[in-house]
């Protein structure tokens, strides 16, 4: 839609220039005619009839550029409030795929740090070896448990107080 507006705004100018072209004619046969008026061998009367259809011919023209310019200057509007409701959307999108990634950076901030003990384990609190009739637990697992916890909380926790520090350095700033 926006492109047919911007495209209706370049023809109406467009237009306009033509009407203004014809109005510069007929100012060029209104100043050819007064020229014209005295030399003896023209008829009058033809002649005054040529100067009220030219008069006319002004008068139209002046009111279709009067006309298109107002439609122009109104496309052009409409245009500008067609490109502000879109960046309107965009900007109402930006803040839903930001609460998305706020929900992203949740879930990853809880699940990865027991990711890393997992992995800094080895894994090692349970063993599947086919020796076994059943997984086999280790003594150990519960040292898994609680440094994870102790590690997401303390990354939450950060996740929580970094940007309460940037405000107060902020406000303290001022």
């Amino acid at each position: 839609m926006p492109r047919r507006l911007t495209a209706l705004a370049n023809a109406l100018a467009s237009n306009c220039s033509s009407l203004k072209g014809v109005s510069g004619i007929i100012d060029s046969m209104e100043s050819y005619l007064e020229g014209k008026q005295n030399v003896v061998n023209h008829d009058p009367a033809s002649l005054d009839a040529f100067a009220d259809q030219l008069s006319l011919m002004r008068q139209i023209v002046k009111s279709a550029l009067r006309r298109n310019e107002y439609v122009k200057e109104s496309v052009q509007a409409q245009v500008q409030m067609v490109y502000a409701l879109r960046a309107q959307q965009d900007n109402e999108m930006s803040h839903q795929y930001g609460a998305d990634m706020r929900v992203i950076s949740i879930v990853t901030l809880i699940f990865l740090p027991g990711t890393f003990i997992a992995t800094f384990f080895s894994t090692s609190f349970w063993d599947f070896g086919p020796a076994n009739e059943g997984p086999i637990v280790s003594k150990w697992v519960w040292l898994y448990w609680v440094v994870t916890v102790v590690l997401t909380t303390c990354v939450i926790g950060a996740w929580i107080w970094w940007p309460l520090l940037a405000r107060f350095n902020k406000r303290r700033l001022l």
